[in-house]
């Protein structure tokens, strides 16, 4: 038995609601003085050419690339520190990845894939 579907009456009024109840908001920004200093929040970026990936050179040789990857490498002060590449594990097959983990851990090295916070 499968339960009542709600009508469609009922959930028109509801969205009508919820988008009545939203009031706007105005943010107010004096970006004449300095309160504090700004410390750096995010050191990393990603870098992901579209899907199909076998097709990524049409994606990493284009110039709105080459300007991103430019944008990226003129961040000042060492903003930029690492570039996570995470399609990286699609360019190899998993015979290679785990005889290369093996070397790095008999390195004393361990390997890392994405960062510490899970992406």
């Amino acid at each position: 038995m499968r339960p009542p579907r709600p009508c469609a009456a009922l959930l028109a009024l509801l969205a009508a609601y919820l988008a009545a109840a939203e009031a706007p908001h105005l943010v107010r920004v004096d970006a004449a003085r300095a309160l504090r200093p700004l410390q750096p929040f995010w050191r990393s970026t990603g870098f992901c050419p579209p899907l199909p990936h076998s097709q990524a050179d049409r994606y990493d040789l284009s110039w709105d690339q080459q300007l991103n990857l430019a944008y990226v490498g003129a961040v000042p002060h060492g903003g930029i520190e690492q570039v996570r590449t995470h399609w990286l594990l699609d360019l190899i097959t998993a015979r290679w990845v785990m005889e290369g983990m093996g070397s790095l851990g008999a390195a004393g090295q361990s390997p890392v894939y994405g960062d510490a916070d899970g992406d």
